[in-house]
């Protein structure tokens, strides 16, 4: 039981550092190609590779592909990732590796920062709720 136990950690532990190394590898070789190419042909080739991938995977488990119960929501998803993306690869063009990630990691603190200045309507409630904005922007 144990054994079984640690292999599984062991194997989780690897996979991990894999996911990792593949992200570090996948920005790298975002920086290397938009020296070369536009922004554009390299998130088509990153689109097509990823729905050949995906499409691979959910015909070895017998998962259908379009299953949603709210498109709006699931096409907003794709914009905003798209958006996202493309922003990435566009500040790798013109910046350093390590700035563009310095600022892509602190995003979601940029975020929590300017969540209460953008909501007018929280200032308007008690002081308990700018308390909690505080703490959890600092």
């Amino acid at each position: 039981m144990q054994a079984t136990e640690a292999g599984q950690r062991r194997t989780g532990i690897l996979l991990y550092l894999l996911g990792v190394f593949l992200f570090a590898a996948n920005d790298a070789l975002g920086k290397w190609l938009v020296a070369d190419y536009s922004v554009g042909e390299v998130m088509m080739v990153r689109s097509v590779g990823g729905v050949a991938i995906l499409v691979t995977m959910a015909k070895i488990q017998g998962q259908p592909l379009l299953v949603a119960g709210q498109w709006g929501l699931q096409i907003a998803r794709i914009i905003f990732f798209t958006l996202d993306t493309f922003c990435f690869f566009s500040g790798v063009q013109g910046l350093p590796l390590a700035d563009v990630m310095t600022f892509y990691m602190a995003a979601p603190l940029i975020v929590t920062a300017l969540s209460a200045p953008c909501s007018a309507s929280m200032w308007a409630r008690d002081a308990g709720r700018r308390c909690c904005w505080a703490s959890s922007a600092w």
